[in-house]
């Protein structure tokens, strides 16, 4: 387990489970319900590529578990 910097603990996305961090999401919403989260992230685009989701927590419990990923292609801005 990674540690987290917050008491409720993040989801970290990577391009490769290696790779560069491309958002750090706080699971503050998602501790406050037992019910499925959505969560949307503004991550650069990276190309082709494994992307790897990583909780970072200070324990077991509770267990976070994605259970669905949609990526969409971003707008320029």
């Amino acid at each position: 387990m990674r540690p987290p910097s917050r008491p409720e603990g993040e989801l970290e996305v990577r391009f490769g489970c290696k790779g560069p961090r491309l958002a750090t999401v706080p699971l503050t919403e998602a501790a406050k319900n037992s019910a499925l989260t959505e969560i949307v992230i503004d991550a650069p685009p990276r190309g082709k590529g494994d992307i790897c989701f990583t909780f970072a927590s200070k324990a077991i419990e509770p267990m976070w578990v994605v259970h669905s990923v949609r990526i969409t292609p971003g707008v320029d801005k």
